[in-house]
């Protein structure tokens, strides 16, 4: 069996956590809350603990690392963000540029009519911008990770637990967790292995 701070370890490896109900073994079906912030985390556990059983509900706080970086002015802090749309978009633009300029002389020249070069020019030019967009990144947007993720390195992750047997419970109690707005909602069996809840 897996407890929580085990659980909490391999998904958040080399970060510390600082309470001893992470010991407390998972259920057949855990709902577990990745919650940004201690506050927000805390608002969470005292709800489920009204709603539910109260000995169900347990939680594990996540602790920032030590940032073994420090910025030295100047960085662009908001380069996560932006280099991903920028790469995708050049190499969308260059690609499609060089393929649109070869396909339409090459067409021109065999059809010996520009027209002809122009029409499959274009055409070339969107389909290599396309595998251009894809290969240089743009893949990645199809996980929706490309440039909107959370990024919050100098904040706790509190992990709020509700230990529960019932597929259909979990996913109820998994429905009620959305409106405080967790990072992420899982449901874990008792071996640490987890899936997204049916809501």
């Amino acid at each position: 069996m897996t407890t929580l701070a085990e659980y909490a370890h391999q998904h958040f490896p080399q970060h510390p956590t600082n309470s001893e109900d992470g010991r407390v073994p998972l259920a057949g079906h855990t709902v577990v809350a990745h919650v940004v912030g201690r506050q927000r985390g805390q608002r969470l556990e005292a709800a489920m603990r009204e709603r539910l059983d109260a000995q169900r509900v347990t939680s594990l706080t996540v602790e920032p690392t030590t940032p073994t970086m420090k910025p030295e002015g100047g960085e662009d802090k908001e380069g996560i963000m932006d280099l991903p749309r920028k790469r995708v978009a050049g190499g969308a633009i260059a690609l499609g540029v060089v393929v649109g300029i070869v396909a339409g002389i090459v067409t021109w020249l065999i059809a010996d009519s520009p027209a002809a070069g122009i029409i499959i020019g274009v055409f070339a030019a969107i389909a290599g911008g396309w595998i251009g967009g894809v290969t240089s990144g743009g893949g990645r947007y199809a996980g929706n990770h490309a440039w909107e993720q959370q990024h919050a390195p100098d904040q706790a992750m509190v992990l709020v637990a509700v230990l529960l047997d019932d597929e259909h419970e979990a996913n109820r109690v998994a429905a009620e967790m959305a409106p405080f707005e967790p990072e992420d909602v899982r449901i874990l069996n008792s071996d640490g292995a987890w899936h997204s809840p049916n809501t």
